[in-house]
């Protein structure tokens, strides 16, 4: 799950945050074998957590665990192995490894195993984050900046806390207006392929308290419309430039496999630009579920998402899908303010 804002428009920058879950009939992988990526011990108390429910979690359920458990990177993926067959073994260690070539960092992993299963997660580590008693202190991968820190409470409310890479090194004190208030932290970074999300943290709570984001339905276009209405932002104009756009890119990202702003090197103001559009604003928000609705979902749960569909400068919209090998959606939500087209 990705989301794009010029850093002159909204904030810095902006995202991806998507849920991932993938659950794979394959075999064990043994780490003395040199896996592409590093052991974590978070990820491995999840997996050890999630061998004592014998269903397959749901995204959610996968990403409450790991936050228990301590793990703050935004996306966590899983696979569900036999601990047995040396085929299957082969058949995971390739997972991983093609968990490695889509990261824009380091990769973490993490595993367990009982007589039946074996379970192993991966997560991309692009920053630490953690609150101290110097306050919320991280650090940005290698290739990432810009850091942004957005936080949705309880009740759906967005609050922006002012970061750079070096207060944040040193500690943020975080306003008052959160204390004591559940809330989702979301650490937002631009790195290779655009603005996403890199960390997340809970605050003033559990997981259960800001994680139980209920299903809802598949109508992307009145789902954004309803989110509007209910942030005071106005209705916004469905525009078939910004449309044809936004399904260029959700095709490019589910036949890459990448969740990007980017394609060819190119973020989607400079795209909208190429095609002859120009606008006083653009932002996009990129996401993957197995349905409309489910990468809806994910990006409604996703805080700096939310704070870009909520936005009230934006005057247009165009919204792209396309489905990839496995059936998955891709979701591509394209937003502009009073765009023009000028001709190409």
């Amino acid at each position: 799950m990705l989301l794009f804002v010029p850093a002159r428009f909204l904030l810095s920058a902006l995202v991806l945050s998507t849920l991932l879950l993938t659950l794979l009939a394959a075999p064990a992988l043994t780490y003395a074998q040199a896996p592409p990526c590093e052991l974590d011990d978070a990820l491995s108390r999840a997996a050890a957590k999630l061998l004592d429910d014998p269903e397959a979690p749901s995204p959610t359920q996968l990403l409450k665990v790991a936050r228990e458990a301590g793990a703050t990177a935004p996306i966590v993926r899983a696979v569900t192995v036999s601990p047995r067959s040396n085929r299957d073994r082969r058949r995971v260690r390739s997972w991983v490894r093609a968990r490695r070539e889509e990261a824009d960092a380091p990769l973490l992993c993490g595993e367990a195993q009982d007589e039946g299963r074996r379970i192993v997660l991966t997560a991309v580590s692009a920053a630490t984050l953690e609150l101290t008693s110097r306050g919320l202190v991280g650090n940005l991968a290698s290739g990432f900046r810009d850091p942004v820190v957005v936080v949705r409470l309880g009740e759906g409310e967005v609050v922006h806390v002012p970061v750079t890479r070096q207060t944040l090194s040193r500690g943020v004190r975080l306003p008052s207006e959160l204390d004591d208030r559940p809330g989702l932290l979301q650490l937002l970074a631009t790195g290779p392929t655009g603005p996403r999300p890199v960390a997340e943290l809970v605050i003033n709570g559990s997981p259960e308290d800001v994680l139980d984001t209920a299903p809802g339905g598949e109508d992307v276009e009145r789902r954004l419309y309803d989110l509007r209405r209910a942030r005071g932002a106005s209705p916004l104009r469905d525009n078939q430039l910004l449309a044809g756009e936004a399904e260029r890119q959700a095709t490019d990202v589910c036949e890459s496999g990448q969740i990007s702003h980017h394609r060819e090197g190119v973020d989607p103001e400079e795209r909208l630009r190429r095609e002859g559009i120009v606008a006083r604003a653009v932002g996009e928000t990129v996401a993957r579920g197995a349905t409309p609705g489910a990468a809806m979902d994910a990006l409604l749960a996703s805080p700096s998402h939310l704070m870009t569909l909520a936005g009230r400068r934006f005057t247009d919209v165009g919204i792209g899908t396309a489905e990839d090998d496995a059936g998955r959606v891709c979701l591509v939500v394209l937003l502009s303010s009073w765009p023009r087209f000028m001709g190409r």
